[in-house]
């Protein structure tokens, strides 16, 4: 998480990144660390009732700015300030780790990365 000057809490989120790559049309597995930028969404985190910034387990924690870290720099609602602090913030070495797992959602067969697509169930066959 991090803490704007605004006071507004933004995060990093490469759930939807499958999502984004296929819009995009790529990037290929293997790009440039930069060239995954555009797959990871950036949200503003919602705070408690203490003014605490949310942990983000459930969507009622956060939402979706609209951005990802390749098009943040059209956010209307953010300052060219908010912008580069994201952005110097995104260079960090955990944070480029959270942006290197858009990666392995480039991929279908997973076999070479840690996270392993699989399909537990068998689907069910209708009989007529």
């Amino acid at each position: 998480m991090l803490l704007l000057t605004s006071g507004r809490v933004v995060d990093l989120s490469a759930h939807r990144a499958k999502f984004h790559a296929l819009n995009l049309h790529g990037p290929a597995a293997d790009a440039e660390h930069k060239a995954l930028y555009g797959l990871v969404d950036v949200i503003i985190r919602h705070r408690d009732d203490n003014g605490i910034p949310r942990a983000g387990w459930t969507e009622y924690d956060y939402v979706y700015s609209g951005y990802t870290l390749g098009n943040i720099q059209c956010a209307d609602d953010l300052s060219d300030t908010e912008k580069s602090e994201l952005l110097n913030w995104a260079l960090k070495v955990t944070q480029k780790s959270l942006i290197e797992t858009a990666r392995r959602r480039l991929v279908d067969n997973q076999t070479a990365f840690s996270v392993k697509k699989s399909c537990p169930w068998q689907p069910i066959q209708l009989i007529s």
